[in-house]
Protein backbone atom coordinates (compact mmCIF):
# COMPACT_ATOMS: atom_id res chain seq x y z
CA UNK A 1 0.00 0.00 0.00
CA UNK A 2 2.78 2.46 0.80
CA UNK A 3 4.18 2.17 -2.74
CA UNK A 4 0.72 2.94 -4.15
CA UNK A 5 0.51 6.01 -1.92
CA UNK A 6 3.98 7.19 -2.93
CA UNK A 7 3.25 6.72 -6.64
CA UNK A 8 -0.01 8.67 -6.35
CA UNK A 9 1.64 11.57 -4.51
CA UNK A 10 4.64 11.67 -6.86
CA UNK A 11 2.32 11.72 -9.85
CA UNK A 12 0.54 14.74 -8.41
CA UNK A 13 3.68 16.63 -7.51
CA UNK A 14 3.63 15.93 -3.77
CA UNK A 15 7.11 15.13 -2.49
CA UNK A 16 6.75 14.62 1.26
CA UNK A 17 8.12 12.10 3.75
CA UNK A 18 5.97 8.92 3.64
CA UNK A 19 6.71 6.13 6.14
CA UNK A 20 5.02 2.91 7.22
CA UNK A 21 4.39 1.18 10.57
CA UNK A 22 5.74 4.12 12.59
CA UNK A 23 4.89 3.87 16.33
CA UNK A 24 2.71 6.79 17.40
CA UNK A 25 3.34 6.68 21.16
CA UNK A 26 6.39 9.01 20.87
CA UNK A 27 4.17 11.56 19.11
CA UNK A 28 1.70 11.78 22.01
CA UNK A 29 2.06 13.30 25.47
CA UNK A 30 0.55 10.16 27.03
CA UNK A 31 3.23 8.04 25.33
CA UNK A 32 0.59 5.46 24.48
CA UNK A 33 -0.56 4.02 21.16
CA UNK A 34 0.40 1.66 18.38
CA UNK A 35 1.73 2.30 14.86
CA UNK A 36 0.31 4.19 11.91
CA UNK A 37 -0.19 2.10 8.80
CA UNK A 38 1.20 5.07 6.86
CA UNK A 39 2.60 8.30 8.30
CA UNK A 40 3.00 11.44 6.17
CA UNK A 41 4.79 14.53 7.48
CA UNK A 42 3.96 17.36 5.05
CA UNK A 43 6.14 20.46 5.13
CA UNK A 44 4.05 22.42 2.64
CA UNK A 45 0.39 23.28 3.02
CA UNK A 46 -0.08 22.93 -0.74
CA UNK A 47 0.51 19.18 -0.35
CA UNK A 48 -2.37 18.66 2.06
CA UNK A 49 -5.36 18.85 -0.36
CA UNK A 50 -3.68 16.24 -2.57
CA UNK A 51 -3.16 13.96 0.44
CA UNK A 52 -6.87 14.14 1.22
CA UNK A 53 -7.74 13.56 -2.44
CA UNK A 54 -5.44 10.52 -2.41
CA UNK A 55 -7.28 9.21 0.66
CA UNK A 56 -10.62 9.56 -1.11
CA UNK A 57 -9.48 7.88 -4.32
CA UNK A 58 -7.64 5.01 -2.62
CA UNK A 59 -10.27 4.56 0.09
CA UNK A 60 -7.88 5.26 2.96
CA UNK A 61 -9.05 6.95 6.17
CA UNK A 62 -6.99 10.00 7.12
CA UNK A 63 -6.32 11.02 10.71
CA UNK A 64 -4.70 14.31 11.69
CA UNK A 65 -2.16 14.48 14.50
CA UNK A 66 -0.50 17.61 15.82
CA UNK A 67 1.51 17.55 19.05
CA UNK A 68 -0.66 14.68 20.31
CA UNK A 69 -1.32 16.39 23.63
CA UNK A 70 -5.05 15.73 23.85
CA UNK A 71 -5.46 12.32 22.25
CA UNK A 72 -5.56 8.65 23.25
CA UNK A 73 -4.54 6.24 20.47
CA UNK A 74 -5.34 2.50 20.47
CA UNK A 75 -2.59 -0.03 21.08
CA UNK A 76 -3.33 -1.43 17.62
CA UNK A 77 -2.51 1.94 16.09
CA UNK A 78 -4.38 3.74 13.34
CA UNK A 79 -5.43 2.37 9.98
CA UNK A 80 -4.97 4.26 6.74
CA UNK A 81 -2.94 7.46 6.75
CA UNK A 82 -1.88 9.62 9.69
CA UNK A 83 -0.92 13.17 8.72
CA UNK A 84 1.49 14.74 11.21
CA UNK A 85 1.01 18.50 10.98
CA UNK A 86 3.91 19.75 13.11
CA UNK A 87 6.07 20.76 10.11
CA UNK A 88 3.30 23.11 8.89
CA UNK A 89 4.55 25.94 11.06
CA UNK A 90 4.78 29.14 9.05
CA UNK A 91 3.86 32.41 10.76
CA UNK A 92 3.27 35.81 9.18
CA UNK A 93 2.82 39.10 11.02
CA UNK A 94 1.11 42.13 9.52
CA UNK A 95 0.12 45.21 11.48
CA UNK A 96 -1.61 43.88 14.62
CA UNK A 97 -2.42 40.45 13.16
CA UNK A 98 -0.61 37.11 13.32
CA UNK A 99 -1.51 34.35 10.85
CA UNK A 100 -0.29 30.90 11.85
CA UNK A 101 -0.39 27.54 10.11
CA UNK A 102 -2.03 24.67 11.97
CA UNK A 103 1.24 23.07 13.08
CA UNK A 104 2.58 26.14 14.87
CA UNK A 105 2.93 25.39 18.58
CA UNK A 106 0.94 27.52 21.00
CA UNK A 107 4.27 28.22 22.69
CA UNK A 108 5.66 29.72 19.49
CA UNK A 109 2.48 31.68 18.80
CA UNK A 110 2.72 33.26 22.25
CA UNK A 111 6.43 33.99 21.85
CA UNK A 112 5.83 35.63 18.46
CA UNK A 113 3.12 37.84 19.94
CA UNK A 114 5.25 38.80 22.95
CA UNK A 115 8.26 39.70 20.80
CA UNK A 116 6.10 42.29 19.02
CA UNK A 117 4.38 43.54 22.17
CA UNK A 118 1.01 42.01 21.21
CA UNK A 119 -1.15 41.48 24.29
CA UNK A 120 -4.04 39.04 24.56
CA UNK A 121 -2.77 35.44 24.49
CA UNK A 122 -0.05 35.48 27.13
CA UNK A 123 -2.09 33.37 29.59
CA UNK A 124 -2.12 30.53 27.05
CA UNK A 125 1.66 30.13 27.26
CA UNK A 126 2.38 26.61 28.42
CA UNK A 127 -0.48 24.93 26.54
CA UNK A 128 1.50 22.17 24.81
CA UNK A 129 -0.59 21.71 21.65
CA UNK A 130 -0.57 23.15 18.15
CA UNK A 131 -2.71 25.99 16.82
CA UNK A 132 -4.89 23.59 14.81
CA UNK A 133 -5.80 21.37 17.73
CA UNK A 134 -6.08 24.25 20.18
CA UNK A 135 -8.50 26.16 17.95
CA UNK A 136 -10.56 23.06 17.13
CA UNK A 137 -11.13 22.43 20.85
CA UNK A 138 -11.03 26.11 21.88
CA UNK A 139 -8.23 25.43 24.34
CA UNK A 140 -7.86 27.72 27.30
CA UNK A 141 -6.53 28.24 30.78
CA UNK A 142 -6.43 30.83 33.55
CA UNK A 143 -9.54 32.61 32.26
CA UNK A 144 -8.43 32.91 28.62
CA UNK A 145 -9.43 30.95 25.53
CA UNK A 146 -7.61 30.82 22.23
CA UNK A 147 -10.76 32.01 20.46
CA UNK A 148 -10.60 35.35 22.30
CA UNK A 149 -8.30 36.89 19.68
CA UNK A 150 -9.33 34.96 16.53
CA UNK A 151 -10.43 36.86 13.42
CA UNK A 152 -10.90 33.95 11.01
CA UNK A 153 -10.09 30.28 10.58
CA UNK A 154 -9.11 28.80 7.22
CA UNK A 155 -10.40 25.26 6.78
CA UNK A 156 -10.02 22.45 4.27
CA UNK A 157 -12.94 20.28 3.18
CA UNK A 158 -12.71 16.62 2.18
CA UNK A 159 -13.02 17.56 -1.50
CA UNK A 160 -10.09 19.99 -1.28
CA UNK A 161 -12.17 23.17 -1.09
CA UNK A 162 -10.79 25.93 1.15
CA UNK A 163 -13.13 28.07 3.28
CA UNK A 164 -12.66 31.07 5.54
CA UNK A 165 -14.77 30.86 8.68
CA UNK A 166 -15.29 33.98 10.76
CA UNK A 167 -15.00 33.81 14.52
CA UNK A 168 -18.75 34.39 14.80
CA UNK A 169 -19.58 31.42 12.55
CA UNK A 170 -17.06 29.06 14.13
CA UNK A 171 -19.37 28.37 17.07
CA UNK A 172 -16.77 28.67 19.79
CA UNK A 173 -17.86 27.64 23.27
CA UNK A 174 -16.18 26.12 26.31
CA UNK A 175 -13.57 23.65 24.97
CA UNK A 176 -15.50 23.29 21.74
CA UNK A 177 -16.19 24.68 18.26
CA UNK A 178 -18.31 23.77 15.25
CA UNK A 179 -15.33 23.69 12.88
CA UNK A 180 -14.83 19.92 12.85
CA UNK A 181 -18.49 19.38 11.95
CA UNK A 182 -18.34 21.42 8.77
CA UNK A 183 -14.77 20.86 7.52
CA UNK A 184 -11.98 18.31 7.63
CA UNK A 185 -8.99 20.33 8.79
CA UNK A 186 -7.92 23.70 10.12
CA UNK A 187 -5.11 24.95 7.88
CA UNK A 188 -4.44 28.52 9.06
CA UNK A 189 -5.74 30.87 11.74
CA UNK A 190 -5.62 34.67 11.92
CA UNK A 191 -5.35 36.35 15.33
CA UNK A 192 -5.78 40.06 16.03
CA UNK A 193 -4.13 41.70 19.06
CA UNK A 194 -4.53 45.48 18.92
CA UNK A 195 -3.66 45.96 22.60
CA UNK A 196 0.06 46.47 23.18
CA UNK A 197 2.37 45.86 26.12
CA UNK A 198 6.09 45.81 26.90
CA UNK A 199 7.57 42.62 25.40
CA UNK A 200 9.65 41.96 28.49
CA UNK A 201 6.57 42.16 30.73
CA UNK A 202 4.79 39.70 28.45
CA UNK A 203 7.72 37.28 28.65
CA UNK A 204 7.63 37.52 32.44
CA UNK A 205 3.90 36.77 32.30
CA UNK A 206 4.74 33.65 30.26
CA UNK A 207 7.13 32.51 32.95
CA UNK A 208 4.54 33.11 35.69
CA UNK A 209 1.84 31.06 33.99
CA UNK A 210 4.26 28.31 33.01
CA UNK A 211 5.33 28.12 36.66
CA UNK A 212 1.70 27.84 37.75
CA UNK A 213 1.28 24.89 35.39
CA UNK A 214 4.48 23.31 36.69
CA UNK A 215 3.33 23.65 40.31
CA UNK A 216 0.00 21.97 39.55
CA UNK A 217 1.86 19.03 38.00
CA UNK A 218 1.29 19.55 34.28
CA UNK A 219 4.85 18.52 33.42
CA UNK A 220 5.48 15.92 36.13
CA UNK A 221 4.55 12.71 34.27
CA UNK A 222 3.28 11.80 30.79
CA UNK A 223 -0.37 12.82 30.56
CA UNK A 224 -2.81 14.58 28.29
CA UNK A 225 -3.62 17.26 30.84
CA UNK A 226 -7.24 17.57 31.88
CA UNK A 227 -9.23 14.49 30.88
CA UNK A 228 -12.69 15.94 31.59
CA UNK A 229 -14.35 19.27 30.94
CA UNK A 230 -15.55 21.35 33.86
CA UNK A 231 -19.13 20.21 34.46
CA UNK A 232 -22.10 22.53 34.19
CA UNK A 233 -24.16 22.25 37.37
CA UNK A 234 -27.27 23.89 38.75
CA UNK A 235 -26.60 26.87 41.02
CA UNK A 236 -28.71 25.21 43.69
CA UNK A 237 -26.60 22.08 43.62
CA UNK A 238 -24.09 21.59 46.42
CA UNK A 239 -21.63 20.66 43.71
CA UNK A 240 -22.04 23.98 41.88
CA UNK A 241 -18.73 25.42 40.71
CA UNK A 242 -16.73 22.30 41.46
CA UNK A 243 -14.20 21.18 38.86
CA UNK A 244 -14.02 17.68 37.41
CA UNK A 245 -10.89 17.05 39.44
CA UNK A 246 -12.64 18.03 42.67
CA UNK A 247 -15.54 15.70 41.90
CA UNK A 248 -13.17 12.82 41.14
CA UNK A 249 -11.30 13.48 44.37
CA UNK A 250 -14.61 13.58 46.25
CA UNK A 251 -15.33 10.12 44.82
CA UNK A 252 -12.11 8.88 46.46
CA UNK A 253 -10.27 8.10 43.25
CA UNK A 254 -7.04 10.08 43.65
CA UNK A 255 -4.09 7.76 43.20
CA UNK A 256 -6.15 4.83 41.87
CA UNK A 257 -4.17 2.74 39.39
CA UNK A 258 -4.99 0.40 36.54
CA UNK A 259 -1.88 -1.52 35.50
CA UNK A 260 0.43 1.21 34.12
CA UNK A 261 -2.09 4.07 34.29
CA UNK A 262 -2.92 6.16 37.34
CA UNK A 263 -5.32 8.92 38.38
CA UNK A 264 -2.76 11.43 39.63
CA UNK A 265 -2.61 11.89 43.37
CA UNK A 266 -1.75 15.57 42.87
CA UNK A 267 -4.46 16.43 40.30
CA UNK A 268 -7.44 14.09 40.00
CA UNK A 269 -8.34 15.28 36.50
CA UNK A 270 -5.02 13.98 35.17
CA UNK A 271 -4.51 10.35 34.16
CA UNK A 272 -0.78 9.73 34.03
CA UNK A 273 1.53 7.13 32.51
CA UNK A 274 4.44 7.41 34.97
CA UNK A 275 6.47 4.41 33.81
CA UNK A 276 5.50 4.54 30.11
CA UNK A 277 3.78 1.16 30.55
CA UNK A 278 0.10 2.15 30.30
CA UNK A 279 -2.06 0.70 27.56
CA UNK A 280 -5.11 2.15 25.84
CA UNK A 281 -7.43 -0.12 27.83
CA UNK A 282 -5.85 0.90 31.16
CA UNK A 283 -6.48 4.59 30.54
CA UNK A 284 -9.96 3.97 29.15
CA UNK A 285 -10.81 1.86 32.22
CA UNK A 286 -9.85 4.74 34.53
CA UNK A 287 -11.88 7.19 32.47
CA UNK A 288 -14.89 4.86 32.69
CA UNK A 289 -14.36 4.36 36.43
CA UNK A 290 -14.14 8.10 37.12
CA UNK A 291 -17.31 8.82 35.15
CA UNK A 292 -19.23 6.03 36.85
CA UNK A 293 -18.14 6.86 40.40
CA UNK A 294 -18.74 10.59 40.00
CA UNK A 295 -22.19 9.96 38.56
CA UNK A 296 -23.05 7.57 41.41
CA UNK A 297 -21.77 10.08 43.95
CA UNK A 298 -23.18 13.31 42.53
CA UNK A 299 -25.55 12.55 39.65
CA UNK A 300 -23.14 14.42 37.33
CA UNK A 301 -21.91 12.64 34.19
CA UNK A 302 -18.47 13.96 33.25
CA UNK A 303 -17.72 14.81 29.62
CA UNK A 304 -14.34 13.95 28.13
CA UNK A 305 -12.07 16.71 26.93
CA UNK A 306 -9.58 14.05 25.81
CA UNK A 307 -10.06 12.76 22.25
CA UNK A 308 -10.26 8.96 22.34
CA UNK A 309 -9.68 7.45 18.90
CA UNK A 310 -10.68 4.13 17.41
CA UNK A 311 -8.37 2.31 15.00
CA UNK A 312 -10.21 3.85 12.02
CA UNK A 313 -9.35 7.31 13.38
CA UNK A 314 -12.93 8.10 14.36
CA UNK A 315 -13.60 9.36 17.90
CA UNK A 316 -14.93 6.88 20.41
CA UNK A 317 -18.23 8.14 21.82
CA UNK A 318 -18.59 7.23 25.48
CA UNK A 319 -22.09 6.33 26.66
Amino acid sequence: MIETVKRFLDKHGVHEVVETRIPLAPFTSLHCGGPADILIRPEYMASVPEIFRMGQILGLPITLLGNGTNVLIPDGGLRGVVVLTTALKRITVESEEITAECGVSVYNLCRTAAARGFKGIERLYGIPGTVGGAVLGNAGCFGSEISDTIVWVETLHENGRISLVSKEKAGFSYRSSNIGRTSRMITRVCFSMPEKADPELLRKTHQEYEERRRVTGHYRYPSAGSVFKKPVTDRKSRFFGMSAGELIELAGLKGVTQNGACIADYHANFIINPDYQAHFADILDLITLARRKVEENTGILLTCELRILQENGQPLDLP
